[in-house]
């Protein structure tokens, strides 16, 4: 029990120190991350260390909702970048477009490559979803870490497909028709793709039969 266990309390007692600190200045990541210090000094005295040993996952797992100040800076590289392959996959597949920045030219209309096409926010759901996969799964950690290091360029990929095929709608169908049906219909389709490709290498990886001592 760490009711009795100073560690706990001092623990509780910092974490809510950072928290209301944090907070007050609006550093709203770090106060995320106070918060699951909270909970896990609360899950200590609660239960022991033992308690805290097994919820170490499900409380680490929470901080993929923590707001981290990079996620919103990589955006524009991010669209950048796709904006770059994807342009340059069509090129091959012989669909003219010219691209500066992240303003892509076509015969027949004009694009910007924006934040919202950046990816970002399949990125983190990909690498949630596979972490929380490779956790419930027995296997080697090499073969987990793999999977979960895998979601990282399949998430990008699956993007840089997504907006290659927007780019031949565009085309085809002019811009307005890309932007406003296909693209918002898109994603989902080529997230599912991107998880059934991670289940492709769970295969591979043998990594897909369930732990029993986490369900």
């Amino acid at each position: 029990n760490g009711q009795n266990n100073p560690l706990s309390l001092a623990l509780l007692a910092l974490s809510m120190l950072a928290f209301l600190y944090t907070l007050n200045t609006k550093a709203y990541y770090l106060s995320a991350f106070a918060m699951l210090f909270m909970l896990a000094s609360l899950v200590w005295i609660a239960g022991g260390w033992s308690a805290l040993r097994k919820l170490a996952f499900p409380i680490l797992y929470l901080g993929f909702m923590a707001p981290l100040p990079f996620v919103e800076k990589s955006t524009l590289p991010l669209a950048m970048f796709t904006g770059v392959c994807s342009t340059g996959l069509v090129q091959l597949l012989g669909l003219q477009v010219h691209i500066v920045g992240n303003a892509v030219t076509l015969p027949n209309a004009d694009l910007v490559i924006g934040a919202q096409c950046s990816g970002i926010n399949s990125l983190i759901a990909l690498t949630a979803l596979t972490t929380l996969s490779a956790y419930l799964v027995q296997g080697p950690f090499w073969r987990r870490a793999l999977l979960i290091l895998s979601a990282i360029p399949l998430a990008l990929l699956g993007n840089i497909m997504r907006v290659s095929s927007l780019l031949f709608v565009a085309r085809s169908y002019g811009a307005e028709s890309a932007f406003t049906f296909y693209h918002d219909y898109s994603g989902a389709l080529f997230f599912v793709a991107a998880l059934i490709l991670l289940y492709a290498l769970a295969l591979l990886l043998r990594c897909t039969t369930l732990r029993v001592d986490v369900i």
